[in-house]
């Protein structure tokens, strides 16, 4: 329904009956984000039995110092700076975005920056169109969709990563997972996701934020990117020590077993809030306590 591909009706209304009887009938509640958490809450009284466990990485699988060339040969990217869409290619992630700031650096006669995006998606083959009738193939390039072993090389290749959803208020939530990804391997993020992602990713100093559908402030942001390639790198730098310490998937498992193990014993319990923000909040005891676990 966010995007319009369904309309509300009776379907609709009886999944939403079923999903409130799931969240009612559960031991326990884990949501990856505060955003979810405060929706479920919106439902169905569970403050006492719901916690949050967010997406994270491992830093061991993504190594910074992986050499990309040989992906960035197949696709012809050669030696210009490779802004990456990675993920889903679908109505919700507003790509047409690429194909306008490409075309502004079409008509500034600026050939040194490469869009690239790789996945697939129900709205590919229109965004490949588009690319097409408006003669932009060189400035932007589309891979298909690739398996999940070939993301660190495309990762490898890219200067910095775009991350867009369409300017929707549900997509304020959302806390996609591959900004991990990113940070782990030390690549710029260009952030065009509003709400707590971009928190994260302005946070860690790994990026900078961009108004979603906004092509004008895409293509400002690669120039000044393009100008200060210290500036990027240092980016990249901070990004994989901001994920390395706050969204470190082992740290991140930890904690689901925690709730799984409680749960079981048949505790009624919510996790605190263990994430950067509550680092520097006051502590109760050894457990730092944020405001977001005032329903706790």
């Amino acid at each position: 329904m966010t995007v319009g591909a369904l309309r509300r009706g009776l379907l609709i209304r009886t999944l939403e009956r079923i999903e409130r009887w799931m969240y009612r009938s559960a031991d326990h509640v884990v949501t990856v984000g505060p955003g979810y958490r405060d929706n479920v809450l919106s439902k169905v009284d569970a403050h006492n039995r719901i916690s949050t466990v967010t997406n994270g990485v491992d830093p061991d699988q993504f190594d910074p110092n992986r050499n990309g060339g040989e992906f960035a040969d197949r696709y012809g990217l050669g030696d210009r700076f490779v802004c990456s869409y990675i993920g889903t290619v679908g109505r919700a992630h507003g790509l047409e975005i690429v194909v306008r700031a490409a075309e502004r650096f079409r008509k500034t006669n600026r050939d040194d920056v490469v869009f690239l995006v790789v996945g697939g998606g129900a709205t590919l083959e229109q965004l490949q169109q588009m690319i097409a009738e408006r003669d932009l193939g060189d400035l932007v390039k589309t891979t298909g969709r690739l398996d999940k072993s070939a993301m660190p090389d495309a990762l490898a290749a890219s200067d910095a990563c775009l991350v867009h959803l369409s300017k929707v208020d549900l997509f304020e939530h959302v806390i996609p997972s591959k900004i991990f990804e990113t940070m782990a391997m030390e690549r710029a993020i260009i952030m065009g996701v509003r709400g707590r992602a971009r928190d994260i990713v302005l946070d860690a100093g790994s990026g900078l934020s961009l108004e979603p559908e906004n092509d004008e402030q895409l293509f400002e942001i690669l120039k000044e990117m393009t100008a200060d390639p210290q500036k990027v790198d240092q980016m990249g730098r901070s990004g994989r020590e901001f994920v390395t310490e706050y969204f470190n998937r082992d740290r991140l498992a930890a904690d689901m077993l925690e709730i799984v193990r409680r749960t079981a014993a048949g505790e009624t319990f919510c996790l605190p809030d263990r994430t950067w923000e509550s680092a520097a909040s006051p502590t109760q005891g050894d457990v730092a306590v944020s405001s977001s676990d005032a329903h706790c």
